[in-house]
């Protein structure tokens, strides 16, 4: 039997040491990016702590809920996940959390209201670039553009969340605030990478990128429109790309729901790769109908 552990009583170091004992250890169980990304979280452990499930939850008109934060794309089990009950755990979760949307890594809860959702994945054996990431590379090199590794992290966050704003609303809201707590630790732990698309000392755009176990996870980049029109972006997610290959590592481009960034991914022959989402809805009636009021004066 499992049991809760708040976060606040867990200790980083042996939470880290159960990830890098996982079999597959995921960049985004690290209590360094949980802690950054989540508002709040627990994680439902085994008495000897052989194993753990990290669950990220908020607080709505009192009712504990569990969230997909932004900028973490899936959970996933740490440890001897061969000693995890999952009916145990899927209990327990939809006891503890009346409403909730929950992504894992894989699909191992049986919750009626779930959807696979994809993100796109390469290794070097797949690399391959197609017409369009050509051609801009070669309009990059004939520009006055280049590429400069290391540029500082809270100068290319404030850039790309600058002009992503102009284009995403989510990135005027308090919640897109997060990504500068997790490039901020990622640069503590030592895995952030950046790189910069600079016009002579001007910084016009970039990319941001963190290191984990054998993997490089490509966060977040944007640059001006000038830039983009010289190809800069392509070449930039192309050096970055061959740079993760000459460390032998695999490259994660990260995920998205938006079609257009997917397209983008595949130009470089990025395969899809599935992760689930589990929604439950078992809240008080008087949360659901104030739920539902609070949608409708926001129209």
């Amino acid at each position: 039997m499992g049991k809760w552990l708040h976060q606040s009583k867990i200790n980083r170091k042996d939470w880290d040491t159960l990830v890098q004992k996982s079999k597959f250890p995921s960049i985004f169980t690290f209590s360094y990016y949980i802690d950054a990304t989540a508002e709040n979280w627990c994680a439902f452990v085994d008495d000897g702590f052989n194993y753990a499930i990290p669950v990220a939850y908020t607080k709505k008109l009192g009712i504990e809920c569990v969230y997909p934060p932004f900028f973490h794309r899936a959970m996933g089990p740490i440890g001897n996940i061969d000693k995890i009950d999952w009916n145990d755990f899927q209990s327990e979760l939809l006891s503890r959390f009346p409403r909730g949307t929950y992504h894992l890594d894989d699909d191992y809860l049986n919750i009626e209201d779930k959807e696979a959702l994809v993100y796109q994945v390469l290794t070097k054996r797949n690399f391959k670039l197609k017409d369009n990431p050509k051609r801009n590379i070669k309009k990059f090199e004939k520009s006055t553009l280049r590429l400069k590794n290391n540029v500082d992290g809270e100068d290319l966050t404030k850039l790309i969340v600058s002009l992503l704003s102009d284009k995403l609303e989510f990135y005027n809201t308090d919640e897109s605030k997060s990504i500068y707590n997790l490039v901020k630790q990622a640069e503590l732990d030592g895995s952030l990478i950046t790189l910069g698309i600079m016009n002579g000392h001007s910084l016009e755009g970039g990319l941001i990128a963190i290191q984990s176990e054998q993997t490089i996870l490509y966060l977040k980049g944007a640059c001006s429109d000038e830039a983009m029109n010289q190809g800069a972006m392509y070449a930039a997610m192309n050096k970055l790309i061959t740079s993760t290959f000459e460390k032998n590592y695999s490259f994660d481009f990260g995920g998205s729901r938006i079609e257009g960034v997917r397209f983008f991914n595949t130009r470089f022959s990025g395969s899809d790769e599935v992760y689930f989402k589990y929604s439950w809805e078992n809240g008080p009636l008087w949360f659901k109908t104030l739920q539902q009021l609070r949608k409708w004066t926001k129209k």
